[in-house]
């Protein structure tokens, strides 16, 4: 195995924490090449205190380009992931920066998730943020790409926000869109559903299927409590509803599920049935017919839930 290794940065550098954090990303520099595998490296400490994440290339380690952090003592950069999650075929990474203080929502290190898309030719569109909301909850500690769970062609992405709730931690699940992640998270789960402190903390996810149901599963840490859970996701169903409306034509005879009927058999608009109040009312047959797919569903439903 041979041994490459980055550039050792000057004195200035001392500190800076490189390599805090690490990923591997796919980039196509030009679209008649494959893409080629760049290594996204943290450092938190970087770039006046305010963080950055260094591109390298992957075969030389060379440095590429720099993607800088906004605030002093943010630490961005402290966590990486890498998706496609929007669904174009090129990967996208997220930074997370869990010291972030919001002053806008008058928060302290609520923290920050910063989330790039990736264009073509190693081009990185709009930042989209995501937000944490309570004092010192640390949102974006832990990010992770927990791939296609609902299996609608976009990754999902998993942020740990460990010291929410008193210390009990949550963990936000963010669904994938043609237009990117969706703000809004689709399933919160809670460290205090688990018996868990500091919830959130690690993440790893999208590669395994624990339960062989299909569908990829999360491990979550929670270190204040020395565990880790489990959580696997759920089959997911795709429904397809028919309504067929009964007119009565063709002289079929119209068979009224009420307490009482009277009208004409060629004309359903004067067919009337009696409520069980007593009221009038116009009234006509229709059958409804109900029917789901999905990978590794049972014969039967129980009920409908979230994600995870």
């Amino acid at each position: 195995m041979d041994l490459i290794s980055s550039e050792s940065s000057a004195d200035s550098g001392d500190d800076q924490y490189l390599g805090y954090s690490m990923a591997v990303i796919k980039i196509r520099q030009r679209r008649d090449r494959q893409p080629e595998e760049f290594v996204l490296v943290g450092t938190p400490r970087g770039n006046n205190l305010t963080g950055e994440v260094v591109l390298l290339h992957g075969r030389y380690l060379k440095e590429v380009r720099k993607f800088l952090g906004e605030q002093i003592g943010s630490y961005f950069g402290h966590a990486l992931a890498v998706g496609d999650f929007n669904g174009d075929g090129l990967e996208d990474f997220v930074i997370g920066a869990p010291l972030f203080s919001n002053k806008k929502l008058a928060t302290h290190e609520s923290g920050r998730a910063y989330v790039i898309y990736q264009n073509e030719n190693q081009n990185f569109r709009q930042w989209h943020i995501l937000d944490g909301s309570g004092h010192f909850g640390r949102f974006g500690a832990a990010v992770s790409s927990v791939g296609d769970l609902d299996l609608d062609g976009y990754d999902e992405l998993c942020v740990g926000e460990p010291y929410a709730d008193d210390g009990r931690g949550r963990v936000y699940l963010f669904r994938g869109s043609a237009s990117g992640l969706i703000e809004t998270p689709s399933q919160i789960l809670h460290g205090s559903d688990y018996g868990a402190r500091s919830f959130g903390f690690s993440i790893r996810g999208g590669e395994k299927d624990f339960d062989g149901n299909g569908y990829p599963d999360v491990l979550i840490g929670a270190p204040d409590s020395d565990s880790v859970v489990a959580i696997r996701s759920k089959q997911v169903v795709h429904l397809e509803t028919r309504v067929q409306f009964d007119l009565g034509f063709g002289g079929r005879q119209i068979k009224q599920a009420a307490v009482g009927e009277s009208g004409s058999e060629e004309d359903p608009s004067e067919m009337q049935c009696y409520l069980n109040t007593g009221d009038q009312v116009t009234c006509m047959d229709f059958v409804a017919c109900q029917k789901y797919t999905g990978i590794g569903l049972s014969d039967r439903l129980r009920k409908f839930s979230p994600l995870l």
